[in-house]
C-alpha cells in the first residue's frame, strides 16, 4: 500500500487556510506517494466551505505518476485534511455517550466495540470517538526499524534541544483514516515538543493536530523537572497513572504498547488483554497489532 505525504510547501499552504476568511477560493498543491512521485492537485472551497479536490491536467508531465488507487488515496487525504483545517476541527457534540466522569465504571468500557465504531464514519450531530495515541511508544521510535523507517528531527522546548525520531508511515496513514472519518486524535508524550513543529510534522502525513490535543506528562517548571528525573520509576510508566486520572471514559481509547503495561505490573486478562479502568485501551504486542481504521 502506498502512503501519502505532503511536501513542506503544501503543508504551509494548507495550514495558512486556518486564517482564511475570503470564500470561495482556490489554490494548487503538490502531493507525494511512497515512491516519491508527485502530482499537482487543485483545492477549492465554496462559500459554504464545501471542499473539492481535483487533479490538475499538466498535459503529460513526466513527474505526474500518481494514478489509480494511489490517486484516490491522495484525493481523500487532501480533502479530509483541508476540511479539518478550515473548520479548525469544529465538531458537533451529540448524544452518543453521556457518562459523568465521577461515575465511570469498567462495565461501561468496551475496547472491542470502540475499535469497531472507529472504523465507521462519525454520524452528523454525534459525538466523535477519540484516540489517545502514545506518541513515544507506537508511532515513533528512537531507532530506525522496518516499521519506523522515516527519520525526522524535531525541536523540544527550552534547554531540551533537538530530538531525532523515526516514524511509521503505515501507522500514520491509519491515524489519517480515523480522522477523515470524523473522529478525534490526541497525542500523549513524555517529551516537550515545540507545537508548531509537531503540527507541521503531522500535517505532512495529512493529519490536523490541535494544540490542546497535544498532551505532555513532563512537568513544567525546572524544579519539577529535577524531581522528575530523580525518580526511579520510568517516565512512560507515569503515563498509565496519568491516563487513568483523566477518566476520559468510553468515548476515548488509549493506544500504547504492552511493554508499558508489563513494566507497570498489570495482569493480563485471557479474554481482553491488558485493560485500564477508566478508559478503553489497546496495547500492541506480539499477538496484538496496530488497529486498522481504513
Amino acid at each position: 500500500m502506498s502512503n501519502v505525504r505532503f511536501p513542506v510547501s503544501t503543508v504551509k499552504q494548507l495550514l495558512a487556510l486556518e486564517n482564511e476568511v475570503d470564500f470561495p477560493f482556490r489554490l494548487d498543491v503538490e502531493a507525494v506517494n511512497s515512491d516519491a512521485n508527485t502530482r499537482s492537485f487543485g483545492v477549492t472551497v465554496s462559500k459554504d466551505r464545501a471542499v473539492k479536490i481535483f487533479v490538475k491536467n499538466t498535459f503529460g508531465s513526466l513527474t505526474d505518476k500518481v494514478n489509480g488507487q494511489q490517486q484516490e488515496r491522495v484525493l481523500n487525504a487532501l480533502k479530509g485534511f483541508t476540511s479539518r483545517v478550515i473548520s479548525n476541527q469544529t465538531v458537533k457534540v451529540g448524544t452518543l455517550v453521556n457518562v459523568e466522569k465521577d461515575r465511570i465504571s469498567s462495565d461501561s468500557l468496551n475496547s472491542k466495540a470502540w475499535l469497531l465504531g472507529a472504523q465507521r464514519p462519525c454520524m452528523k450531530d454525534t459525538e466523535p470517538l477519540t484516540l489517545v495515541v502514545d506518541f513515544d511508544e507506537v508511532i515513533t521510535s528512537t531507532e530506525s526499524t522496518s516499521t519506523f523507517k522515516e527519520a525526522h528531527s524535531i525541536n523540544q522546548t527550552g534547554f531540551l534541544g533537538q530530538k531525532v525520531i523515526h516514524m511509521s508511515p503505515a501507522r500514520m496513514a491509519q491515524l489519517r483514516y480515523l480522522q477523515n472519518k470524523g473522529h478525534e486524535i490526541k497525542v500523549l508524550t513524555e517529551n516537550k515538543f515545540i507545537y508548531q513543529e509537531l503540527k507541521e510534522l503531522f500535517s505532512s502525513y495529512g493529519i490536523y493536530l490541535k494544540k490542546e490535543n497535544v498532551i505532555s506528562t513532563m512537568p513544567e517548571t525546572p524544579m519539577e523537572l529535577d524531581k522528575f528525573y530523580e525518580q526511579t520509576i520510568k517516565p512512560n510508566i507515569d503515563k498509565i497513572d496519568f491516563v487513568e486520572q483523566q477518566r476520559w471514559g468510553e468515548t476515548h481509547l488509549f493506544l500504547s504498547n504492552q511493554v508499558v503495561m508489563k513494566s507497570r505490573g498489570y495482569e493480563k486478562s485471557a479474554q481482553n488483554g491488558y485493560q485500564l479502568k477508566t478508559v478503553n485501551s489497546h496495547f500492541i504486542g506480539e499477538r496484538v497489532s496496530f488497529p486498522n481504521f481504513g
